[in-house]
């Protein structure tokens, strides 16, 4: 149990070094490098086998009555991937492979309130920066944002109910 316990710790801490990292690169250069992706995913894998049991790594918290669970998280990330690039990257690319790292360090309940709370956030920002845009007569079409710092407040409250 013990292990399951540093497992979880040490997987969440990861985790938020991940999206440190990536956010860092996002908001600064509106893209990702590849090398964070690689390096994370590299860490992820390495991590699993150094406590010995890859099953933490995805069965940890659901039970066997959950079991498909455990690949809807990837599928949607996958399914995001496909549609950043169909889409020309109007979903970036760099949050597509974002979202599909968070699909391996999460668990499926954490990994959906995750991506709802970016898409509510997101919503938020969207319309307010679109009202700024016509209140100052400029095109909204023109304006980009990160998407990344959208999932922050969904990380913080994450942190905070693992912490407490």
């Amino acid at each position: 149990m013990a292990n399951l316990q540093l497992f979880t710790i040490s997987k969440g801490i990861l985790f938020l070094l991940f999206f440190a990292f990536t956010l860092f690169f996002d908001c600064r250069k509106r893209s990702i490098p590849a090398m964070i992706f690689l390096l994370f995913f590299g860490i992820f894998v390495i991590h699993s086998i150094f406590f010995g049991k890859i099953y933490y790594a995805f069965f940890s918290s659901l039970s066997i009555g959950e079991f498909p669970l455990i690949l809807l998280p990837t599928l949607f990330a996958l399914f995001l991937l496909l549609l950043s690039k169909w889409s020309r990257e109007a979903i970036g690319y760099g949050d597509s492979l974002f979202i599909l790292l968070s699909s391996f360090y999460c668990n499926a309940y954490h990994f959906f309130f995750l991506i709802i709370t970016a898409f509510f956030f997101s919503t938020i920002v969207s319309m307010f920066l679109f009202c700024s845009c016509k209140l100052k007569k400029k095109n909204p079409k023109n304006f980009r944002f990160p998407f990344l710092p959208c999932f922050l407040p969904g990380v913080l409250y994450l942190l905070g109910i693992s912490l407490f």
